[in-house]
């Protein structure tokens, strides 16, 4: 890549606002400072905008010693170069940069090295505020560009597909990682060697100085010290979940702290000058480049650490970190993964795939493991896949790379997890996405057989990728599955035949292609109907764009040739529907592959028995496209359609049947009509002239109809079409004579009445002006009452209904005296809310008030009584009233009427509770409470207080109050209304026909469920008699419902619900469109299966014993998967939730410093502990296992359990005490229990403990004591973040355990896995088990 390319670039400020360089010189601002990082294009730029402006870009290094010409622009590259002399030298910079006397002065410099001390320099001496810019990174157009012009021989898109597979593509934005990789791609053979060479490469390169005037600088750190030092501070953000780091103490916070705090390097800023870093958006705040470099480098640093003599670093003390609980941190997942494969250790590879295979697999370079430690990934991949079948989450969609991992010697791994054994769950279809690239696969062809060849797989997804990898073996014999496949004829089936016959160009025969082709077209469905699924035949479009030149045009032959309609229904032809599309796509691929001229002739014969349902535009059809854009092919094609028809019949069936409802690209326009009249006149077919005969326009434009004009010459010329001329001119005058009469006398009838309607708009305006003085004073009822409705509804019209305007608006301003005496009281006015009636009265008070309000800006001078009536209506909406206006009349009768809370209380008291007395009142407006500002402070109380007091309301008010006492009001006096409602209602046995009662019932029964902690069960035996009952349910928790915002349903509800109608709702298929009009037993099965998903969602109640019933019943046995995977997940929720991530300046001390950070970080340092003491107890000179006996070494002479604890904790005591770790004996716990031993450590100024219980091999509560007391008396401490050890003392074979003699245990390692056996899986996310050998053989 050695010649350059320039591409003008995009720029933004500190507020994101992006612009080009053009926009950049427009600003007024006198000064841009362009910020970016090393390598990013500054200079480049620089270079591009001096030659916009016309001058020579200036060298900082060199502006400072020269004599600056007069100019009126000032362009200087590399102001950070004069940093690194002295920061004075950039003031002198900047001062003779001002004393030029310039316009426009434009620096540039690496963002790390411009603080906001800079900044504040340019203020001081431009006096203005400096415009601070940075550039934007390549797009992936632009990265085209890049490649394509330095590799113009190479193809662009496999370079970044093969970038994307391997994670690069967030790098290439950079341009130099794209110029890194590109090149290292290039020489390769256009292949990455490995994801893991991909980035060493990078870092190098990122590491290196490229600015000349930089790399001779002796004070410039080497590249591998660089990395040295980055990799300490990437690894210190990452392991802190800070964002990056700061320069300065003012910009320092817990996400960026200051770069010294993390690396005491005199030389640790130099870091900050190399493309490592970008200015983050804070100032003098400065993010690695790209998390997935930072998780490379820590990855690097930790497998160094671990693995290094000289510093080694604890594996158990750092996952305490990375993966507390043994669950590996989801934002550390990446860096957990290059931790692993840059290891080169088995033991430590091991152990971490124990912890987390997945995310070894799908980050990192799993290629890199070693041969054992790939064969354990496999191993625990089929273990966690049975634990948690869905294991890859949102991660199904990803899709990565992992070349080179498999390897001959996973075959027989391979083989198992393919066997039908593991077909559940993602493993499958994971091993399947990965292997389609993998030499490997052409060893597997049996078991991809059989997974392709098993109709009734459950999964298509899995079948798919089978048949994807066993198209990718050349050397196959595809022709036995092909017979079997095509005959099964589901759409799984054909699209692996699909895939098949587009890998192999020579097992299969044209007949084959037709054969499939004509099978496929069977899948279009034949009526109208929108289906639910979509892309389910996507499969046939991308085979046929696959098809070559050679087997298109025989397949068009073929498959149009004796086309027909063998349904009888020519003009809604079902048979017909799917072969058509197949054609079309077909014909698609031939205008795709050929060239002009096109064989109209072939073409028609083609498309003129085809048959299409629905119209397909050109943006969709590349066939649609040529034919209605290319006049001259089409016309050819409707030439030969037409030049031997002569009967009126045929004519028409082929207009209408193969024109019209044929293939879109031949639909008729405007001038293919010339094309068909003198095709008719030049074979003398008066038929087909007669039937595309252009009749003259009764009606509209007046115009020359230029066609009509060229058939009427036509027929001069020929008197068999002058005959038919007359005849259709003749037909159509008496036609329009008919349509005439008709018209006229639909015209007279409208004239009428608009004439009377002018009359009465004319005597109106008459009256107004004779009464104009009683009009005007507002005195005169139905003047105001027209008035209103027209100022309400259409004020536009009232010049002309009523004359004059403003006679009008006075008219209602005076009124309200005239008509205040007959505006009815609140409780009458409730009374017809109860009846659903209104009063004209209120149009006419509505339009006064808000006329009153337009002129005088107030309402105070009008009377209480009137503002009360309009409250009662303010809410109507009147199309004339614009929303401005609306809410100042609504926010000025609030201000008049509601001085206090007390008035809008008794106003809504006073209106509403007659409305809730009336049993008969559907439409109380109780959503007040909720809609109108106004009464929001009355919703946590008036509801509750309502259902209490009105229990004979309306079923349908009842339940919008009961909704909001839901939402707003006390739960516990909710739950006494709801239970004293069901219980009258339970004296209640409503007959058959008494539905309304059973549907109440049935309504407060589920409340009755959803709400009371207990006593629910008579309740909720009632409401499931009803198997209907559960879209009650649905609708309150199902996808559309709002209850799951303010109603947490517990495990143990969900799984009554689950109970009563899984057997009366069988599995129906769920497709992925559905909303309110979907069939009840897919709403039923949908709302089972969405519930199944809320088990692992509470926040209070443990759902694990729920998911184990469930489990232990074959009912379920169409969600084992789901429910399986929730109780994974809430597990590790479980095992986190106290984990506290650790600061940056934390984790420093404890990579250097060795500081205990948490009590995760406790116990593994006091496991650490226990296993050296184990080490030096099996063998070395000094400690020896003589002290756990008195006198001679004999099992009858072993200590008791609290002896032989005081000896551990004296060990231990010795070894922690240099770390400020305390021991005590016996500390006593909650409700005063006593633990064996309680190890407390100062962290962040709060006293952290690990309690751990000790056990003898005999004690009878050995494997209860570590949930009975360990669990629940001891690690329920506050400060022990639920934590702890189990620490169990062995004393050999011939000692009891569990206080029996026969065990069959022999020794420590046995005893520790039999314990974990009677652990439950959340325990052992919390809870160490150690067993400390005692024994002496």
């Amino acid at each position: 890549m050695n010649k350059e390319i320039y591409l003008p670039r995009v720029l933004h400020d500190t507020d994101g606002k992006e612009f080009n360089e053009s926009e950049l010189l427009s600003f007024k601002n006198k000064v841009i400072i362009v910020l970016a990082e090393p390598g990013a294009g500054k200079s480049c730029l620089l270079d591009s905008l001096s030659e916009q402006l016309g001058i020579r870009k200036s060298v900082a290094n060199i502006f400072i010693h020269s004599n600056p010409q007069q100019c009126s622009s000032l362009a200087i590259d590399g102001f950070d170069e004069l940093v690194k002399i002295d920061s004075s030298t950039l003031v002198k910079a900047l001062v003779m940069a001002n004393q030029a006397s310039v316009e426009r002065i434009i620096l540039s410099s690496r963002s790390s090295e411009w603080y906001e001390g800079y900044t504040q320099h340019c203020r001081d001496i431009f006096g203005e505020e400096p415009l601070l810019v940075y550039l934007k990174q390549f797009n992936e157009q632009e990265q085209k560009a890049l490649f394509s012009y330095h590799y113009p021989d190479q193809n662009v898109e496999k370079f970044l597909e093969d970038a994307a597979s391997i994670e690069l593509s967030p790098l290439l934005s950079n341009p130099l990682f794209l110029k890194l990789f590109s090149k290292s791609y290039v020489e390769n053979n256009q292949c990455f060697e490995n994801r893991h060479s991909a980035f060493k490469l990078a870092i190098e390169g990122l590491a290196k100085e490229n600015n000349r005037g930089y790399s001779y600088d002796r004070n410039i750190l080497p590249a591998s010290k660089k990395i040295e030092l980055v990799e300490d501070v990437f690894t210190k953000l990452m392991l802190s979940g800070s964002e990056g780091v700061s320069l300065s103490d003012s910009a320092s916070n817990r996400f960026y702290p200051h770069i010294v705090t993390l690396n005491s390097d005199k030389n640790i800023n130099q870091i900050l000058s190399t493309q490592f870093f970008l200015p983050s958006d804070g100032i003098e705040q400065h993010r690695p480049v790209h998390r997935i470099v930072a998780e490379y480098c820590t990855g690097n640093y930790l497998a160094k650490r671990l693995t290094s003599i000289d510093n080694p670093l604890s594996l158990l003390k750092i996952l305490s970190i990375i993966a507390p609980n043994n669950i590996v941190r989801d934002e550390l997942r990446g860096l957990f993964a290059w931790m692993t494969v840059l290891s080169e250790n088995q033991r430590i590879q091991e152990e971490l795939i124990d912890l987390d295979p997945y995310a070894i697999l799908s980050n990192g370079d799993p290629a890199l493991l070693l041969p054992c430690s790939k064969k354990k990934l496999l191993s625990k991949l089929k273990v966690l896949n049975q634990e948690d079948p869905y294991f890859r989450r949102s991660d199904r969609w990803r899709s990565f790379s992992i070349s080179g991992f498999f390897t001959d010697e996973l075959l027989d791994e391979l083989k198992s997890l393919l066997s039908p054994d593991n077909s559940d769950g993602d493993l499958q279809g994971l091993l399947l996405e990965l292997l389609i690239d993998s030499p490997i696969v052409s060893k597997l062809t049996d078991e991809l057989k059989s997974i392709v060849c098993n109709i009734s797989f459950k999964s298509k997804y899995i079948r798919r990728l089978a048949g994807k990898c066993l198209a990718k073996i050349k050397e196959s014999n595809y022709r036995e599955i092909w017979e079997y496949l095509i005959e099964a004829r589901d759409n799984t089936s054909l699209a692996i035949v699909a895939d098949m016959m587009a890998k192999s160009n020579t097992e299969f025969e044209i007949d084959d292609y037709i054969k499939f082709l004509r099978i496929c077209s069977e899948l279009y469905p034949t009526d109208y109907r929108i289906e639910r699924v979509i892309g389910e035949r996507f499969f046939i479009k991308r085979f046929i764009q696959k098809l070559s030149f050679a087997l298109v045009i025989p397949l068009l032959n073929e498959l149009s040739a004796n086309l027909s309609c063998s349904c009888q229904r020519k003009y809604n032809c079902q048979c017909r529907v799917g072969i058509s599309k197949i054609i079309s796509m077909l014909l698609d691929r031939y205008f795709e592959l050929s060239q002009e001229p096109w064989d109209a002739e072939k073409i028609w014969g083609w498309l003129k028995n085809t048959y299409f349902q629905r119209k397909i535009a050109k943006e969709e059809s590349l066939s649609v496209k040529i034919l209605s854009e290319d006049d001259f092919l089409r016309q050819n094609i409707i030439r030969i359609a037409f030049k031997n028809i002569f009967d009126n019949k045929s004519i028409h069936e082929t207009k209408f049947c193969i024109f019209e409802k044929g293939h879109s690209g031949l639909n008729f326009q405007l001038q293919d009509y010339k094309c068909i009249i003198d095709l008719a006149f030049d074979t003398d077919n008066v038929e087909l002239w007669s039937s595309f005969m252009a009749r003259h326009n009764f009606y509209g434009h007046k115009g020359t109809n230029l066609l009509r004009q060229h058939m009427r010459m036509q027929a001069f010329e020929k008197n068999a079409f002058l005959r038919v001329w007359y005849r259709n001119n003749i037909e159509d005058k008496k036609s329009y004579k008919r349509n005439i009469i008709y018209r006229d006398s639909r015209k007279k009838g409208h004239r009428e009445r608009n004439k009377k309607q002018r009359n009465i708009r004319y005597k109106n305006i008459q009256y107004i002006q004779e009464n104009r003085q009683l009009i005007e004073s507002g005195k005169h009822w139905n003047s105001l009452l027209h008035f209103s409705k027209i100022l309400l509804l259409e004020p536009n019209k009232i010049v002309e209904n009523f004359g004059d305007e403003q006679l009008v608006r006075n008219a209602l301003y005076n009124c309200l005296d005239y008509i205040q005496p007959n505006i009815p009281s609140l409780s009458k006015l409730a009374e017809l809310q109860c009846q659903s009636k209104s009063l004209n009265l209120e149009f006419i008070l509505y339009a006064s008030c808000l006329e009153i309000l337009k002129r005088d800006g107030t309402l105070n001078a009008v009377s209480v009584e009137v503002l009360i009536a309009l409250r009662t209506n303010l809410s109507a909406y009147f199309p004339g009233v614009n929303s401005d206006d609306r809410e100042l009349l609504e926010q000025e009768v609030d201000r008049c009427l509601f001085s206090n809370p007390a008035n809008a209380e008794k106003f809504l008291r006073e209106y509403i509770e007659p409305q809730l007395a009336c049993m008969e009142c559907k439409s109380a407006q109780v959503n007040w409470l909720a809609d109108d500002e106004a009464f929001n402070f009355l919703q946590n109380t008036l509801p509750l207080e309502w259902l209490e007091n009105f229990p004979d309301m309306n079923f349908s008010v009842q339940k919008e109050l009961l909704k909001l006492a839901i939402q707003f009001g006390d739960r516990e006096k909710l739950k006494e209304i709801v239970q004293q409602c069901c219980e009258n209602l339970l004296n209640i046995n409503p007959t058959l026909e008494e539905e309304d009662i059973k549907s109440k019932r049935n309504f407060w029964f589920a409340h009755a469920f959803y709400l009371l902690d207990d006593n629910y069960e008579i309740f909720w035996q009632e409401l499931i008699k009803d198997v209907n009952s559960i879209f009650i349910l649905e609708e309150h928790f199902g996808s559309f419902g709002d209850y799951p915002k303010w109603i947490m349903l517990s495990p143990v509800k969900i799984e009554l619900i689950l109970n009563a109608f899984i057997k009366e709702w069988e599995e129906v298929y769920l497709p992925t469109s559905y909303g309110s009009d979907s069939p009840d037993s897919e709403k039923a099965y949908r709302f089972l299966s969405e519930l199944i998903g809320k088990l692992g969602d509470s926040y209070q109640d443990n759902p694990i014993p729920v998911l184990d019933r469930l489990l232990n019943n074959s009912q379920y046995r169409n969600f084992y998967n789901s429910l399986k995977s929730i109780r994974f997940n809430y597990l590790c929720k479980l095992a986190v939730q106290n984990f506290q991530m650790p600061t940056a300046d934390q984790v420093a001390n404890f990579l250097e410093r060795n500081e205990i950070i948490s009590v995760e970080n406790l116990r593994a340092v006091i496991l650490e502990e226990l296993r050296n003491y184990q080490k030096d107890l099996d063998g070395h000179d000094i400690t020896t296992k003589s002290i756990f006996y008195h006198g001679e070494i004999d099992i009858q002479n072993r200590v008791d359990e609290n002896t032989a604890t005081q000896r551990i904790a004296e060990r231990l005591r010795l070894r922690l005490e240099n770390q400020q770790v305390n021991i005590m004996r016996e500390g006593y716990m909650k409700d005063n229990n006593r633990c064996d031993l309680v190890f407390s450590k100062l962290i962040n100024g709060k006293t952290k403990i690990l309690p751990v219980e000790v056990k003898g091999q005999w004690h009878l509560k050995l494997y209860s004591a570590f949930d009975s007391q360990l669990d629940r008396l001891y690690t329920i401490h506050p400060n022990a973040d639920g934590q702890g050890i189990y620490l169990v003392l062995w004393f050999g074979a011939n000692e009891k355990v569990a206080n029996r003699r026969t065990h069959g245990i022999n020794n420590a390692k046995e005893l520790y896995f039999d314990l974990q056996k009677h652990m439950s899986e959340e325990l052992k996310k919390r809870l160490d088990v150690f067993v400390l050998d005692l024994s002496v053989d």
